[in-house]
């Protein structure tokens, strides 16, 4: 896919082009240096940001935004393919175009994986995109997206502002597809329980106001121990939100092959897991991120 080279192609010389850390710009404190890693390398940061369960900081600074697309681009936009290949035909082959809004989109992987999949799938449809993610320090790569597809039919948008507020809709239809993509997993670590709640709520009413045909959640395969505890087990709740609201949503789940934890068998599995985006020459970035791993609720409303 010539616009997914060009992004990474674009963030790679980026990357090696900026300035070396000092204390001026380093927005976590060196917290590379006193982690045993490299100066100006983000790994341990990255690892900060999403595994610790009370982050210190969040993605903050171009060098961590460019490193976080090289490294997990593929893997996040792959997954999001996955989901669309395996919609319905008949779904497909009456649009012509997809109306697709984004909650909490960062860098927004999910354009990739929409226009690669539809590309393979349903080349007549054009995707609507709206992305929305109050954190401004995604903006340089989100330009970066509308840049390389600014050339194609596919009409790609972000903001950062409150989707809540924000959100007017899309000229000529609905909303097709609310997507939560490694939101909710980020959004329980940040809150209390009850404003967990009250965001899932919010969530919920956005969806009916604004007649949401799909949602689609796609995040970390961590089960957690349910509850509040896990973007999973967020998401199930939010399907309980969605029903107070007299919705009648349908789940499908799915899950990738090596998952080690298949908690029921209502989870069905995919065939494989492989990625499925050309990686670039010079990319050392994603190293040991070779296949898809998150589980997956695509939730529809009849």
């Amino acid at each position: 896919m010539v616009e997914f080279t060009n992004l990474l192609s674009g963030c790679l010389d980026a990357y090696n082009s900026l300035a070396p850390c000092d204390s001026n710009t380093c927005e976590s404190g060196f917290f590379c240096i006193a982690n045993n890693c490299a100066k100006g390398r983000c790994d341990r940061c990255l690892n900060h940001i999403q595994w610790h369960p009370s982050p210190s900081f969040h993605y903050s600074c171009p060098r961590i935004t460019f490193h976080y697309v090289l490294r997990f681009f593929n893997r996040f936009a792959s997954e999001i393919a996955y989901v669309v290949l395996n919609l319905k035909d008949d779904y497909l082959r009456t649009k012509t175009s997809l109306n697709v809004v984004s909650l909490g989109c960062g860098p927004g992987s999910e354009v990739y994986g929409f226009i690669g999949a539809l590309r393979n799938k349903a080349p007549h449809i054009v995707l609507n995109y709206q992305g929305f993610d109050l954190n401004s320090a995604w903006g340089t790569v989100q330009q970066m997206s509308k840049n390389v597809f600014a050339a194609t039919p596919h009409r790609i948008d972000f903001y950062d502002l409150n989707m809540f507020g924000a959100y007017v809709g899309f000229q000529g239809g609905d909303c097709d597809m609310l997507v939560l993509n490694y939101l909710l997993s980020d959004a329980q670590k940040y809150y209390t329980d009850s404003i967990k709640v009250k965001f899932l709520e919010d969530i919920a009413q956005f969806v009916f106001e604004n007649n949401v045909r799909n949602i689609l959640f796609n995040d970390n395969s961590y089960y957690g121990k349910g509850g509040l505890d896990t973007g999973v087990g967020m998401m199930f709740r939010l399907i309980k939100e969605l029903r107070k609201w007299q919705l009648q949503p349908k789940a499908i789940l799915r899950y990738f092959p090596s998952d080690n934890y298949v908690p029921s068998t209502m989870w069905k599995a995919y065939k494989n897991e492989r990625l499925l985006f050309p990686p670039i020459v010079g990319n050392t970035f994603d190293t040991n991120i070779n296949r898809c791993k998150s589980k997956q609720i695509l939730v529809m409303f009849s």
